[in-house]
């Protein structure tokens, strides 16, 4: 609620004070988000599974940490996902401005997420995250382990997008 709220009122000081403004681009944005999201965790999902295997062929990468793979199938992802974005970018016609607006969601969302871990004391632990898979998908816990990794992936790729077309 307080993100649709904060998402409203940066909407009317950009209408008020921009002259020049796409109409749609907070409409783009929000499911540029979306798209990114499920492309991301389907793309984290999948490189983890890889990385899994990859540790089962060859032992010494193996760190025994489940927050080494979860992060490496972050940055994984993350880069798969700046290529398809640089062929979006194109072929959807997206601006910069889509970009920024997508990286503030994300920055809002991580706050909010992350307030929402703290006040519910919820932090999760690798061990726990396996048996939660297992036991209740509708926990928000679950919920914020696959989500945080795939804002993370949807920001890497952004902040490489926008380094490539000079924006940064």
């Amino acid at each position: 609620m307080n993100i649709l709220l904060l998402c409203v009122i940066f909407f009317i000081s950009r209408l008020m004070f921009s002259k020049k403004i796409d109409k749609y681009v907070f409409l783009k944005s929000i499911l540029v988000l979306l798209g990114l999201l499920v492309v991301n965790g389907i793309l984290i999902v999948v490189t983890f599974l890889g990385t899994n295997q990859l540790v089962e062929y060859i032992p010494v990468l193996s760190t025994g940490n489940i927050f080494t793979y979860v992060l490496l199938s972050a940055i994984l992802s993350g880069l798969l996902s700046y290529y398809l974005l640089r062929w979006a970018t194109v072929k959807f016609k997206l601006s910069m401005s889509v970009f920024t607006l997508i990286e503030y969601y994300i920055q809002w969302s991580l706050i909010y997420i992350t307030m929402y871990q703290l006040v519910f004391d919820k932090f999760i632990q690798g061990s726990q995250l396996e048996k939660m898979l297992k036991d209740d998908i509708s926990d928000p816990s679950i919920w914020v382990a696959l989500l945080l990794p795939a804002f993370m992936s949807s920001w890497i790729a952004i902040i490489l997008l926008k380094l490539h077309k000079e924006e940064i």
